[in-house]
C-alpha cells in the first residue's frame, strides 16, 4: 500500500513537471524553427541562398542562446516572488527585465555585426558572403525583439502561464511563414526577404505580448 502511494505520488510529481516544461521547450525550440522556416522558403532560389540562410541560422542560435541566458534570471526573481505571494514586487521585475532585454537585445545584434568581418577570413565562400549581408544584418536586429519577447515569455513561465508564454513564441513562427513567403517569393527579395520576415514575425509576436500586458485584465496583476 505504501508502495502503490508513492509511485502514484511520484506520477503526479512526474505529471505536474511535464505540464510545465512542455509548453516551456515548445518555447524555446519556436527560435530555432524561424531558421528552419527561413531555410525552407529560400531553399527553391538554389543552393547559395541556402548556404547563406544556413551560416546565419548557425551563427543566429548560438547568440540567441546567450540573450536567453542573460535574461534568464528573471525568471529566478519573478517566480520567487510569485511563489512567496509577494506579487506586488512582479511588475517592477517585469518592468526591469525590459530594460535587461533591451541591453541583452543590443548586445546580441552587436556580437553578430562584430563577426561577420571575420566570415571572409574564416574561409566562407565569396558567393555565399555576396547574398548575406541583408539576411545576416536582419537576423542581427531580430535579437532585440527576441530579448524583449524572451522577458514576457520567461515572467510568464514564471507564475505559471507557461502556455501562453508558448502561444507568444508560436506567434512568432505562424506569422513569420506567409511574412517570409511573401517577400522572398512575393516581392522578389530573396534572401533579404527571410531576413526582413523574420525580424518582423518577431516584432510583432513582441508587441502582441506588449499588448496583452499593458491592456489584458488577465495581465493586471502583472503590471504597474
Amino acid at each position: 500500500m505504501a508502495s502503490a502511494t508513492g509511485m502514484a505520488s511520484i506520477l503526479a510529481e512526474v505529471g505536474g513537471v511535464a505540464r510545465l516544461a512542455l509548453p516551456m521547450v515548445a518555447g524555446l525550440a519556436s527560435v530555432t524553427l524561424l531558421g528552419i522556416t527561413d531555410t525552407v522558403i529560400v531553399a527553391p532560389l538554389g543552393p547559395v541562398a541556402l548556404a547563406a540562410v544556413g551560416l546565419a541560422s548557425a551563427a543566429a542560435v548560438v547568440v540567441y542562446a546567450a540573450v536567453y541566458g542573460l535574461i534568464s534570471i528573471l525568471g529566478a526573481r519573478v517566480g520567487a516572488a510569485h511563489g512567496g505571494r509577494r506579487g506586488r514586487e512582479i511588475p517592477f521585475l517585469i518592468v526591469n527585465g525590459l530594460v535587461l532585454g533591451l541591453i541583452a537585445g543590443i548586445l546580441g545584434a552587436g556580437a553578430m555585426a562584430a563577426v561577420w568581418p571575420l566570415l571572409p577570413v574564416l574561409g566562407q565562400p565569396a558567393e555565399v558572403l555576396a547574398v548575406l549581408p541583408g539576411y545576416w544584418f536582419w537576423i542581427a536586429a531580430t535579437m532585440l525583439p527576441y530579448a524583449l519577447l524572451t522577458v514576457f515569455k520567461t515572467a510568464l513561465e514564471a507564475v505559471e502561464r507557461a502556455w501562453l508564454a508558448f502561444a507568444f513564441a508560436g506567434l512568432s513562427v505562424v506569422l513569420n511563414v506567409p511574412l517570409t513567403w511573401a517577400l522572398v517569393h512575393g516581392a522578389g527579395l530573396g534572401v533579404t526577404g527571410a531576413g526582413i520576415g523574420t525580424f518582423a514575425a518577431e516584432a510583432l509576436a513582441f508587441v502582441a505580448a506588449l499588448a496583452w500586458w499593458r491592456w489584458a485584465r488577465s495581465a493586471r496583476r502583472l503590471r504597474l
